[in-house]
């Protein structure tokens, strides 16, 4: 689904839902990337971009009365 929505959001530019939907697809890349068997290290930098993602999506969310 989330791959759909980023499709969606790439063909309609310059709708607010854009910003959500890259945010929220760096995630599931971050998720991807750590949960899997691989030699890659989440550092701290990752852990803080994924926070400030997280923040940024439910402070829009409730911007925008969605919760």
């Amino acid at each position: 689904m989330l791959g759909r929505l980023l499709d969606q959001s790439r063909k309609n530019k310059k709708i607010p839902e854009e910003t959500w939907v890259f945010q929220l697809f760096s995630l599931k890349w971050l998720r991807n990337k750590v949960n899997h068997p691989s030699e890659y290290q989440i550092t701290g930098e990752d852990v803080r971009l994924g926070l400030v993602s997280i923040m940024y999506l439910l402070y829009q969310t409730n911007l925008h009365n969605l919760i």
